[in-house]
């Protein structure tokens, strides 16, 4: 028997021991703190990305999901701390920027000509003092915005691509 297959027969024999001890333990048990039990037929009160991927659907009704509150309690926290950084920084293309006096009806006349031209792409219209602008897109990298700003300059000659802050689209 060589050197080599005897650390394989070795760890072959730790991994058994191993998994055996496992399956001496109650699965269930859990430590002596306060216990939740979700059903699995309450997605509510699950996260919903995995309420949405018909991993809890595809359970048998009478399956029973614990876990230590803790758990939750500690994605909750994680969930909560990431909301004040759930913005990127990603581009967008400018179509309208103005601090002219009829800025406010031009900007909105725009949006509204955009819209109606691209209706499945998203329209911004912010102020900030003295200039209206007027972005369209979320896209998180420039290569991205370039595709689309080829067909936005055929109507909008003066478009640009901007980088502005924005929140992660919606899965």
């Amino acid at each position: 028997m060589t050197a080599f297959t005897r650390h394989l027969f070795c760890a072959a024999l730790s991994l058994c021991c191993f998994a055996a001890s496992l399956s001496a333990q109650d699965p269930l048990a859990l430590p002596s703190e306060r216990q939740d039990t979700i059903l699995a037929d309450m997605s509510a009160q699950i996260d919903s990305l995995l309420s949405q991927s018909g991993l809890w659907e595809s359970l048998p009704c009478n399956v029973k999901v614990r876990q230590s509150s803790s758990i939750l309690d500690s994605f909750n926290a994680r969930v909560e701390s990431n909301k004040a950084s759930d913005l990127f920084t990603g581009f967008r293309i400018r179509i309208y920027h103005s601090g002219a006096q009829e800025a406010r009806v031009e900007s909105g006349r725009s949006l509204a000509e955009f819209h109606n031209l691209f209706p499945e792409l998203s329209v911004y219209r912010s102020y900030s003092n003295p200039y209206f602008k007027v972005s369209v897109g979320d896209w998180r990298t420039r290569v991205d915005a370039e595709k689309a700003l080829r067909a936005v300059r055929v109507s909008f000659p003066s478009a640009t691509i901007v980088k502005e802050k924005m929140r992660y689209p919606v899965l």
